[in-house]
């Protein structure tokens, strides 16, 4: 891991430590009070970072609806390492390959399959470490969760 990486992880428990001991916390407050601390300051590939960021999200959430009434998303990433470099390209789905979309399909189940792996391991930790209750348990077979969620989000026919 990188230096500033373990800086910025610090800058957490300093927080806690000068200014909320107890309770939740959210990145802005700490970064607002990190900011007129001195202990971190915009850098330029930040700003960009972050200009790019905002562009990301906004191509995330665009969506239309299909003849059947399918609400989809039109942008999609494609992550691509060239050189030592990973880049994520954005493609639209009206324009794009298939070959393209498919890449894209199976990079979005692999996110969603690592963010369960790591719901699992952070839940089963909870559960032996500090859980002094009924072990929580996490379903992780989402077929009628989908199900309901497509039902409820259909426009019903006029």
């Amino acid at each position: 891991m990188s230096v500033y990486k373990e800086q910025l992880q610090s800058l957490y428990s300093q927080y806690k430590d000068e200014v909320q001991p107890m309770g939740m916390i959210t990145a802005h407050d700490v970064a607002a009070w990190a900011y007129h601390k001195g202990l971190m300051k915009p850098r330029i590939i930040d700003i960009i970072s972050n200009m790019a960021d905002e562009l990301a999200k906004a191509w995330r959430e665009e969506y239309k609806t299909d003849p059947t009434g399918n609400r989809y998303r039109t942008k999609h990433a494609v992550v691509k390492t060239e050189g030592d470099k990973q880049l994520t390209f954005w493609v639209d789905m009206a324009t794009t390959t298939r070959s393209n979309m498919v890449l894209a399909f199976a990079q979005r189940r692999r996110q969603i399959v690592g963010d369960c792996v790591h719901l699992k391991n952070d839940v089963d930790a909870y559960n032996f470490n500090f859980n002094t209750g009924r072990p929580i348990q996490i379903p992780f077979d989402f077929t009628r969760d989908i199900r309901e969620a497509q039902r409820i989000n259909k426009p019903r026919a006029a």
